[in-house]
């Protein structure tokens, strides 16, 4: 049989010695050492930078504390020790490193040309003996395909740390850099040959080079040292031994001259470079771009978001004292840290703006001129969405953008069903139920919950207590609905107290909702179960289940809630409803669901996207019910009864939240994710099917009228409001009137949603262009809303009061 041999691509340089110096071993060895290619303090000063990098991921790691030396203390690693994700191969040390002069002029020597390309390689950071991962086995391999023949690549470790005959190091088979070609060719298969550039060996074919005399070696080295060898050279990292205390620390860099790459080559180190990626230990061929993307186990993507926080609030000095250092430098230039805001927004006419005190215009460039502006489509700001982005990746890992629905869905429900808790009705100890422990329970609902959300009439609540003590039919969706608000009671008891979630344990009111939650969790229970009570049941569960943060099955809950609420509304059973206040009752039921189901997130009311969805329906990517159509029906809901001015707040907030799909609608929806621009609207046409415009592109007067129209109906919002929830609109938000700081949260929310797309505008125009006034003046109303909305949010997040966790918990 005729075995045919691929082409092969034969080097055009070759090392030719005796040079006298290193180079000889390098050529007749394999590898070579460079002693003190770097003085050894700037290399441990290095050192000291790279592990100041590795720290910095989480401060629970403790270089001199080995119990700390965990996978869940550091950034994502490979097997073998290296780093690459993170951005690290562009770190700025990394870069000094490599532009060391000795170390250029080592390749330099080799080549014969110092216009040299370099690897953009990894970081090896070996902690050594860890007791949560083993030592790497050898994995010896060349870095050459067997179809390259000759010297095509000298690779490099610059040496940053002590290498002992204990310590981790380089090892190789010296001479073996002469003899692979010969293995190839004698002791392989060619058509199994592969052109990427690496090749590992087995046992078996290792002993093939130790038949031959060579044996592996590992390379001492100290501080500052640069170790080269052939690409075609046996080699691997040896781990450390038992013995060893040292932090191996290395930095892989190889050259090559700039002549032996191609157009493509250089194209791709280009796009490489430029972002951040790292690449192989080819410079100048081969240039697989390593994503710069970092996959982390579900637990350790956790733990990053946990440290993220951490992370920012140890640069917060060093942000401020840069800030403080270019203001200094800079005495008429605003910083974006900065302070103090360089403009405060008058909404006078009589106010008139620094034009001039923007780079963004200028005289001679009028606006005009077709320019365009266009909300990004699939523009998102849930925490998935935002941390799916190129550049957060880089910096905290990759995941889905399901991820935390992937990692609620993986809790279990343990609560429920923790051992003392009753899983059905017949279980519950009688003692709970005695009115002189219910009662309390009911007074702290309507003291706490009910302000909020006063859905429930208090007389129903009260014929409940009343008639629960001799109400035979144990399962029930009445028995239910009091159970879950005997457990929303026993959890508002305490204001201040901070639940462990993850804990599981002695989560307040569990006692009373476990075996409600079971029964409405039920077959039995549908949405088509005739009861007007179920829907308010499912509705105060999914309360209490965002309560104790699951919000899994506080979505199912609510989702069943609007359900049910609609085919009793929709359907034939709102004719069979005996009263007017059970109409009246189910009306309440609908907009609480609207509410709830749809509350567009008080800790981020930024959503461009295409529906205004809550925090569960937009972090979890939960479809949506269709409540919203349902209520655009309904009248506002009738309430009875003052709840301590809670009933107006409720109604202020189904009447915001019906002007927000009003500003979504006009500004933000997926068929006007469009332009604004300098031409007319675009006019309907007969041939346009239903008589619809093509995709919108607005006229920078169309943004005008809309936006000053949607801004007129937030101010008549505001200024409708009955006086005892309406506050003062100003610089002062306090979090003593939690009401107060609730509806301006809310008004400038909306006030910065409105002026958006002039700010969005504005950055997107080139900086000679003019913009009109309106624009500018809705990007000053745009960041001082937004400036105050967070304030107010955050008022409203410092304490998880019973006051705003419906409207807070996420």
């Amino acid at each position: 049989m005729t075995i045919t041999t691929p082409p092969l691509n034969h080097a055009t340089f070759k090392l030719s010695g005796p040079y006298g110096d290193w180079r000889d071993d390098l050529e007749n060895q394999g590898y070579a050492i460079i002693k003190n290619a770097i003085d050894p303090e700037r290399a441990l000063e290095y050192q000291r930078k790279a592990l100041d990098w590795l720290k910095s991921f989480n401060p629970a790691l403790d270089l001199d504390d080995p119990s700390t030396w965990t996978t869940e203390n550091m950034p994502v690693h490979s097997k073998i020790n290296t780093f690459n994700g993170y951005c690290v191969t562009h770190e700025k040390f990394m870069w000094d490193a490599r532009m060391e002069p000795k170390i250029l002029d080592a390749f330099a020597k080799i080549w014969g040309t110092d216009e040299l390309l370099v690897s953009f390689d990894a970081l090896n950071i070996t902690l050594p003996n860890r007791k949560d991962k083993p030592a790497q086995k050898p994995w010896p391999h060349v870095d050459q395909s067997p179809m390259r023949r000759g010297l095509h690549c000298v690779q490099g470790v610059i040496n940053l740390s002590h290498a002992g005959p204990e310590d981790g190091s380089l090892m190789v088979f010296p001479r073996s850099n002469k003899a692979t070609e010969g293995f190839f060719d004698t002791e392989t298969d060619p058509s199994t040959w592969e052109q990427k550039d690496i090749r590992n060996f087995n046992l078996e074919e290792i002993q093939w080079f130790e038949d031959h005399g060579m044996k592996p070696h590992k390379v001492l080295a100290e501080p500052g040292d640069l170790l080269v060898w052939d690409s075609r050279t046996v080699h691997w990292g040896g781990e450390p031994t038992v013995n060893s205390n040292t932090i191996r620390t290395v930095i892989y860099a190889s050259y090559a001259p700039y002549e032996l790459a191609t157009e493509e080559t250089l194209k791709l180190k280009k796009e490489a470079f430029e972002s951040y990626q790292a690449t192989t230990h080819w410079p100048h061929e081969n240039i697989v771009k390593r994503d710069g993307v970092v996959y982390l186990p579900n637990a350790e993507i956790l733990l990053r978001l946990t440290h993220l926080e951490t992370l920012i609030e140890q640069q917060k000095d060093a942000i401020t004292e840069l800030s403080a250092r270019v203001a200094q430098d800079h005495p008429g230039r605003s910083t974006v840290y900065s302070s103090q805001p360089k403009y405060d927004w008058d909404p006078s006419p009589q106010h008139v703006y620094d034009k001039s005190s923007f780079n963004l215009f200028s005289p001679e460039n009028p606006y005009g001129h077709g320019y365009t502006f266009t909300i990004p489509p699939l523009h998102d700001t849930p925490t998935g969405s935002l941390f799916a982005l190129d550049r957060i990746k880089n910096l905290i890992g990759d995941y889905s953008e399901d991820f935390f629905q992937q990692i609620a869905i993986k809790r279990p429900f343990n609560s429920s069903q923790a051992a003392g808790i009753p899983q059905a009705f017949e279980q519950i100890d009688r003692s709970r139920l005695h009115p002189q422990i219910t009662k309390p329970l009911i007074t702290e609902f309507l003291n706490h919950v009910h302000p909020f959300f006063p859905v429930l009439e208090p007389q129903l609540l009260h014929m409940l207590f009343e008639t629960f003590s001799t109400y035979t039919k144990v399962n029930s969706i009445q028995t239910s609905l009091y159970l879950i608000i005997l457990a929303l009671g026993k959890a508002s008891s305490n204001p201040q107290r901070i639940f462990n979630i993850e804990e599981e344990k002695d989560l307040s009111g569990m006692e009373y909702f476990a075996s409600a939650y079971h029964y409405l969790s039920g077959p039995l229970i549908t949405p088509f179960t005739g009861d007007h009570l179920l829907p308010l049941a499912l509705f105060y569960a999914s309360l209490y289940l965002r309560h104790i943060g699951r919000p899994i099955q506080a979505w199912q809950m609510i989702r069943e809630a609007s359900c049910s609420v609609e085919i009793m509304i929709s359907g034939y059973r709102l004719r069979d409803m005996s009263t007017v206040e059970e109409r009246a009752s189910l009306y309440r039921t609908a907009w609480g669901c609207f509410i709830l189901e749809w509350w567009v997130q008080s800790l981020g009311l930024s959503r461009i996207q295409l529906t205004t969805h809550s925090d569960d329906l937009a972090e979890f990517h939960f479809p949506s019910s269709n409540i919203e159509a349902l209520v655009d029906r309904l009248p506002f809901p009738r309430i009875s009864e003052d709840s301590r001015n809670g009933h107006l707040v409720f109604l202020a907030m189904c009447s915001i939240r019906k002007l927000l799909n009003r500003v979504h609608s006009a500004l933000y929806a997926r068929s006007n994710q469009g332009s604004f621009h300098s031409s007319p609207p675009p006019q309907r046409t007969s041939d346009t099917p239903g008589g619809n415009p093509t995709p919108q592109k607005y006229s920078i007067t169309s943004l005008k009228t809309i936006s000053e129209e949607l801004d007129r109906q937030l101010e008549d919002w505001f200024n409708s409001l009955p006086n005892p929830i309406r506050p003062t609109l100003g610089n002062t938000i306090s979090a003593d009137h939690p009401y107060d700081t609730y509806i301006l949260a809310r008004y400038y929310a909306t006030k910065h949603i409105i002026c958006r797309p002039s700010l969005v505008f504005a950055a997107h125009t080139q900086g000679s262009t003019v913009l009109p006034e309106f624009v500018f003046a809705n990007c000053k109303k745009c960041v001082d809303s937004c400036r105050k909305f967070v304030y107010a949010a955050s008022l409203l997040m410092r304490q998880r009061t019973h006051s705003n966790w419906h409207r807070m918990q996420a």
